[in-house]
Parts: C-alpha cells; structure tokens; sequence
C-alpha cells in the first residue's frame, strides 16, 4: 500500500507538471492567435466569429455539464478495478452524447437559427457568410462533443503526457490555420472556419485511434447489452450538474445585462476583457485540478478514505501554490499588462480583473472540494444550495447599483459570493464525508494563507519603486515567482515534503 501510495503521488506530480505547462503555453498562443485573428480578419468578420460562436456556447452546457459525470463515473469504476463497467460507462456515454447531439442540433437550427437571423447584428453584405459560418460552428460543436468521453477516457486512464501534447497541437493547429488564410484565395471569414471544422475533425479521430490503441475498454458496445441502471445514475448526476451550470451562466449573463442596463457598453467591454483573463486562468485551476482528479475519485471508490483525506488536503495546497506563482506577479503588474495587451486604458477593467484574480485564488483553494462531492456522487443538496447562492447574486447586483454604487461593487460582492459557496462545499463534505474541520483549516487555510500573506509585499515593492515600465513589469514578475518559490518551500510545506523534493533533486542531479 505504501509503494502504492508512493507510486501515485509521483505520478500526480508528473502530469501536474506537464498539464501546468500545456496551460501555460495554450494560454501564450490563445492570447496571440485571438490578436493574429483579428489582423487577419478585421474587426468585422472577427466580431461575427465570436458572436457565432458564443450562440453555440449557449446551449452547449449540457454536454459541458455532462463531461464531468463522464470522467467520474470512468474514473470511479476503474477505482473499484470494474473495467467491465468501464465499457458499459463509456459506451453509455457515447449514446447519451449522441442524443445530446442531436437535441442540440434541433436546438440550432430552430432557436438559434432564429436568433441568428433576427437579432445578431450583422453588416450589409455578410449575412450569407455569417450562416454559412454558424453552420461550420455546429460541424465543430458535433465533433468536440462526441470526442468528450474518449477525451474522458485518457484522463480518467492518467494519459497526461497525450492529453497535454494533443492540447498544444491544436492549439497550435489553430494559430497556423490563421497564416494559412494568406495561401487561399476568397471569403476568408469562410475558409477559416472550414479550416477550423476541419481541424476539430482530425483531432477527433486521433482521440479514437489512440484510445483504441491504448485502452482495452474504448469500444463501443451494442445498446441492448449496456444495463439500464448505468444510463440512469449518468443522467441522475449529469442532470444535477447541468442546474448548476444553468445557475452558474444565469448568475454571469443577468451581471452583465444588469451593468449593461446601469453603466452602458462601454463597462461592458471591460467586464469582456477580465471575463476573458478570468477564463484563461480558470481552465489553468482546472487543468491543475485534472492531475488530481483520476486519483482522488479511484480511491474514494477503493473506500481507501484516509488516503483520500491526504490527498484532497494536498491536492488544495499545491493546487493553490501554484497558481499563486501566477497570482502574484499578475495582480500586482495588472494595470500595466492589461496595457501590453490591449493597446490602451479601459475603464474599470484593472479593478475589475484584480477582484476576479481574488475570486480565482479562492476557487484555486475550494475546487478539490467539489471534486470531493462528486467522488461521493451524493450532489442534489449541494447543486441545489449552491444554485440559490449563484443567482442570489442578480437581485444583490441589482441592489448595489441601484443605490448608486459603482459596477465595482458587483466584483467584490462576487468574492463574497465565493467565500460563501466555499464555506458550503466543505460544510457539505464535512457533513457527507465526516471530515474534521480543523485539521483542514491547519493543514491547508493556515499554510496557504501565510504564504500569501508574505509573499505579495516584495513584488508590490519592486513594481511601485520601478513604475510602469516594460523592465519594472518584467523584474516584478522574476522576483514574485522567486518570492513565492521560496516562501512555499519554507512555510507552505511539510518537513516530509520539503525531504521529498530534495531527494528528487539530487536524484536528478546524479
């Protein structure tokens, strides 16, 4: 048990590594590819992309929704070594998926269609180009669906190192799809979102191919021998995380419609701007989080409880440090990145991305607990609570603004709003899974609060001695990363830990 356990956190020690590094270089060429797009394209056409593409991601939250229940219910049976299971799961996933699919398309094609013609504001001359490419969009949306439970598959099997490396190869992909536009001739709105169709195609099937290869269960099973009992627990649990996505969306757009309605467009672009930087670094919290997941579900479903404690305590102190390595030095050169970026001042947009930045640190802290429940699989309550607590926030936004208070104030009460909904996750596993609250708040609040308690005054320091420049915005950044390094190394770890690095340096020393 003890190699075992050994065994296991090496390995998520490796794929933390190398999915912290896909992260790192997806976020670089995301946020280059959208500035190459737009040079490419022009305001115009790249304004309609991403229109077209957010009415697709509207009603693309069911099958969101329901890649977490995939890789759970994977994870968890191969947890209990039932990998006749696993065949029935993920070929139960595939049938479900395909008529998400299809009511998706139904969906498109009708209401979204309709939407498309009547109310997303268009030039004269691009209609044409706008349907053809809200056609191309739902190509994509069908294949990066489907592809979801062999994606599922490679991380519940800890297939890191393919699932970081397929990661970067598309996202290169899509940059060179951009220089590729120079080559052809014609409507380039067009033949870039073929390009991308097409792209999103090849990446699934290389999906197929590897977990055929790789994984003795990925094949999918006739319906009429996959039990009844497996499609039902699926949609049970899926059907409880798509309310909660639901409360999630209608919490992030009624915010924006009502600093729409108070404060105008102008507000509006800069609330764009922290949701983009916000996204970027909340996939980097859940990619950390990946590394963990497959493990924290298989040793639940083993009943190896105090293996799991260990593990979900460690799992939101590294998964904290870490991101804090980004925290610091962003938070504090914010104003003068935010500027590297965009070219020019937006209002409120430093405020507004310093509070998600708070936001994010307490969900970097919070989210293994999430992963606790649904190890668990006991949801309804807490899908319930934590819904009323994300729309809670409308009527409280509303509220604030109409006082007169500034859109800030939504921000803040946002980091409210997610202390409060932490404050729940672990009062619900304290609950569920009997967990001492104490030893969580020694092992991981303490620590973890300490650390950033001593990291930020030297990086706040050198960056208001400096000012506002390209060497002062560059300095702060090497000097936070070394300041955090060191103070995790120091006060965040254990003594075992802090043995346990230095054993692997002069292992790879030798």
């Amino acid at each position: 048990m003890v190699m075992a356990g050994i065994y296991s956190y090496n390995k998520i020690a490796k794929n933390t590594v190398m999915l912290y590094i896909r992260m790192i270089v997806m976020m670089v060429i995301t946020f280059y590819t959208t500035r190459v797009l737009l040079s490419y394209l022009g305001v115009e056409d790249f304004g309609i992309f991403n229109v077209l593409m957010g009415v697709i991601t509207m009603f693309s939250f069911v099958s969101t929704s329901m890649t977490v229940a995939t890789q759970r219910f994977i994870s968890y049976e191969i947890g209990r070594n039932n990998f006749e299971m696993v065949k029935q799961v993920f070929s139960a996933s595939i049938y479900i998926y395909i008529i998400a699919i299809i009511i998706s398309i139904v969906l498109f094609e009708t209401i979204g269609l309709w939407y498309v013609i009547n109310y997303i504001n268009v030039p004269d001359g691009r209609q044409s180009a706008a349907l053809i490419v809200y056609q191309l969009t739902i190509i994509q949306f069908i294949f990066m669906t489907i592809r979801i439970p062999y994606n599922s598959a490679v991380i519940a099997y800890e297939k890191m190192s393919f699932y970081a490396y397929m990661s970067i190869v598309e996202a290169v992909l899509s940059l060179t799809l951009i220089y590729l536009l120079i080559v052809f001739n014609g409507d380039k709105l067009i033949i870039y979102s073929i390009l991308l169709a097409t792209s999103k195609v090849i990446i699934h099937y290389v999906y197929v191919a590897y977990c055929r290869k790789a994984t003795a269960e990925c094949r999918l099973m006739p319906y009429r021998d996959i039990d009844n009992s497996t499609f039902k627990e699926i949609f049970s649990f899926s059907g409880w995380n798509i309310f909660g996505s639901l409360a999630v969306t209608a919490n992030n757009q009624g915010i924006n419609l009502i600093i729409n309605y108070f404060a105008g467009v102008i507000v509006n672009a800069s609330v764009g701007i922290s949701t983009q930087l916000t996204m970027g670094l909340y996939n980097l919290v859940g990619n950390l989080q990946t590394a963990f997941n497959p493990q924290l579900i298989k040793l639940y479903a083993a009943q190896e409880y105090d293996s799991f404690r260990v593990l979900l305590f460690r799992n939101s102190r590294y998964c904290f440090y870490l991101f804090l390595l980004i925290l610091i030095p962003l938070y504090t050169t914010i104003d003068y990145a935010l500027f590297l970026w965009l070219g020019k001042e937006c209002v409120y947009a430093v405020e507004f991305c310093r509070c998600m930045l708070v936001f994010l640190a307490i969900e970097s802290l919070a989210y293994p607990l999430t992963v606790a429940i649904q190890a668990n699989g006991k949801i309804q309550l807490y899908q319930k609570v934590s819904g009323i607590l994300f729309l809670s926030l409308v009527p409280i936004s509303w509220g604030l603004c109409k006082i007169g208070l500034s859109p800030i104030s939504i921000f803040v009460a946002r980091i409210f709003q997610n202390i409060a909904i932490f404050i729940l996750r672990y009062l619900y596993i304290q609950r569920v899974l009997h967990f001492d609250i104490s030893n969580f708040f020694k092992q991981v609040i303490l620590p973890c609060s300490f650390v950033t308690i001593i990291s930020f005054p030297i990086p706040l320091a050198v960056y208001n001695i400096g000012g506002t420049s390209l060497i002062s915005f560059i300095g702060t950044i090497c000097v936070s990363i070394l300041i955090v390094s060191i103070t995790v190394y120091r006060f965040g770890l254990s003594s075992n830990e802090r043995d346990s690095i230095k054993n692997i340096i002069k292992s790879k020393l030798k």
